[in-house]
């Protein structure tokens, strides 16, 4: 396999590793909103349970993208130190 082949089946991975860590954080903030929602339906507490499932999904969803981010940084390192050698 040619160096070309093998930079466009890498930027697939790249491709699948965000795709992955998108639906995370749609379905991570969804599942504390949900959680949050049927929480203020069963005690009659509306909104104050959906607005901590909020501050639970965005810390989830700010979580997720710190792992993007350090694994992003991390495969950059790596192909600069693969192309100085």
């Amino acid at each position: 396999m040619n160096s070309k082949n093998k930079n466009g089946l890498k930027g697939l991975g790249q491709l699948g590793a965000y795709v992955n860590s998108g639906l995370s954080m749609a379905i991570a903030l969804l599942v504390w909103l949900g959680i949050g929602y049927m929480i203020d339906a069963k005690l009659d507490t509306s909104p104050l349970f959906l607005l901590i499932g909020v501050a639970m999904g965005m810390v989830t969803v700010f979580y997720e993208l710190y792992k993007l981010i350090k694994v992003s940084m991390k495969m950059e390192k790596q192909d600069q130190e693969n192309h100085e050698t």
